[in-house]
């Protein structure tokens, strides 16, 4: 930081897009796949991990529309980063109706 005298944290960034090429993105689900994300940002030492959109990795089983799927979503997504001292970004996609005013 600027205006401090600690040193700054370094790390790698992992940022799973569903954007992306078929040849170049991990077919993930975060649902299932906790174990294998924590093991690769232990193993190139990412301090921020970004999803987008994470509704793509969420998995079958995980149903967007239900709480209790979202919070086990979240508390795996933010037990990993707190093991790991790694940020977590998830970004969500809210459906685009024509005509409406939702915001």
């Amino acid at each position: 930081m600027p205006l401090s005298d600690e040193k700054p944290i370094t790390g790698t960034t992992i940022f799973q897009s569903a954007e992306d090429g078929v040849s170049d993105t991990i077919s993930l689900d975060i649902d299932s796949d906790c174990d294998m994300i924590e093991n690769y940002i232990q193993e190139i030492n990412a301090r921020l991990f970004c999803v987008d959109p994470v509704q793509v990795f969420m998995g079958r089983s995980a149903d967007m529309g239900r709480a209790t799927d979202i919070r086990r979503l979240m508390t795996n997504l933010s037990g990993i980063a707190e093991r790991n001292n790694c940020a977590v970004v998830v970004i969500w996609h809210l459906t685009k109706n024509q005509g409406s005013k939702d915001l």
